[in-house]
């Protein structure tokens, strides 16, 4: 539960996102910006954590890049999606569930039960998106 809290939260959507408070929650808009500041990410961290990339798809909502993850020195997916520009159209509700389902089939990958399934490594934001000329895109 912590982990989609910290999900949530790193995209600003601690309290937009929630549908019931508790009464001993103490979030407030402030925190839920600084947690969402903690977690953002400078597109220099992603390119050298990531140092290559190819676009696999695109959604609705986020664009999927098949990327190497040079830390763990393994092949992963990273989905992209511009948080702002949802906001924008009304539709925050569409992050908050993207990334509640991405913990559920997280789990249910790390217990074995589902290893079709990708396991959410983590979270983070970034100010910008991944250039096409670096990570590809629809068109290349």
């Amino acid at each position: 539960h912590s982990h989609a809290n910290l999900m949530l939260l790193s995209v600003g959507c601690g309290n937009v996102c929630s549908t019931k408070r508790n009464e001993y929650e103490t979030s407030s808009k402030q925190t839920d910006e600084m947690a969402s500041k903690l977690m953002e990410r400078p597109w220099n961290y992603l390119s050298s954590t990531f140092p290559w990339a190819c676009f696999l798809s695109e959604g609705a909502y986020k664009r999927v890049y098949k990327v190497f993850n040079r830390t763990h020195r393994v092949e992963e997916a990273v989905s992209v999606m511009d948080v702002d520009q949802i906001q924008s159209t009304g539709n925050m509700n569409v992050v908050g569930a993207e990334l509640a389902v991405s913990v559920m089939l997280s789990s249910l990958v790390r217990r074995g039960v589902c290893p079709n399934f990708v396991a959410t490594r983590g979270v983070f934001s970034c100010p910008f998106e991944p250039p096409a000329h670096h990570w590809g895109c629809v068109e290349n």
